[in-house]
């Protein structure tokens, strides 16, 4: 990912779309859909806006009997002035 895209992970689990969960893997804390629709989570799909080099990490996804890790790497640039 590079900073300021936009970018979706679909999680795929045995073709289960229905009572996905996303989850910070570092926190363990459930990802919710933000004001203003930075982050978007629906139907097993995790939608990041405006990328930043703080999204970079682990997230989860978890259906009833199983869970998928997807680790997101954000590309930045280094401006020298």
């Amino acid at each position: 990912m590079d900073i300021g895209s936009s970018e979706e992970v679909q999680c795929s689990l045995n073709n289960e779309t229905f009572m996905i969960k996303w989850y910070d893997g570092s926190t363990g804390h459930e990802l919710k859909s933000t004001p203003g629709g930075r982050i978007v989570v629906s139907d097993g799909t995790l939608k990041i806006n405006n990328v930043q080099l703080t999204d970079g990490r682990t997230y989860e996804c978890r259906a009833l009997t199983y869970t998928r890790f997807y680790t997101i790497y954000v590309n930045g640039r280094l401006l020298f002035r």
